[in-house]
């Protein structure tokens, strides 16, 4: 029997530019990021996967300013909640350098943010499976 692991994706549009020392701002990043992490949590323990199976993982949809299409980007958990951007610009210049071949780390183009996302992932508990006889008789070749 196959067995494979459980995905919810969520999303939340939040745009603006990362750097913006805007603390209410920063906490309503915060906020949006605990209310998917609460609703993942609640999703994949309804469908019986312990927290102790479960895995996040969070991202950002990054932009420079003024560009047309987003970089998405591996971002901790940590960083958001303690709304450490300089982290997440770091991360989305390498990201930009790796997809792109450059950055515009030193020229200081302010980068913006679009998306939140979060991918939640539960593994199911394993279960042994006896092997099934073959029901009837083979047949003997002739």
């Amino acid at each position: 029997m196959l067995r494979t692991d459980l995905k919810h994706d969520y999303v939340r549009s939040h745009a603006r530019l990362l750097g913006d020392e805007r603390a209410d701002d920063d906490r309503r990043i915060g906020r949006l990021a605990r209310d998917m992490r609460a609703e993942a949590r609640a999703a994949l323990e309804a469908e019986g996967i312990p927290a102790a199976r479960q895995r996040l993982r969070y991202r950002m949809d990054l932009r420079y300013l003024g560009q047309y299409h987003e970089v998405t980007v591996d971002v901790p958990e940590s960083a958001i909640a303690r709304a450490d951007w300089r982290r997440v610009r770091e991360l989305f210049h390498a990201r930009h350098d790796q997809l792109y071949g450059y950055s515009l780390s030193e020229e200081g183009t302010p980068v913006e943010l679009l998306n939140i996302r979060l991918a939640a992932m539960g593994s199911p508990a394993s279960r042994r499976c006896a092997p099934r006889r073959a029901a009837g008789r083979i047949a003997a070749p002739p």
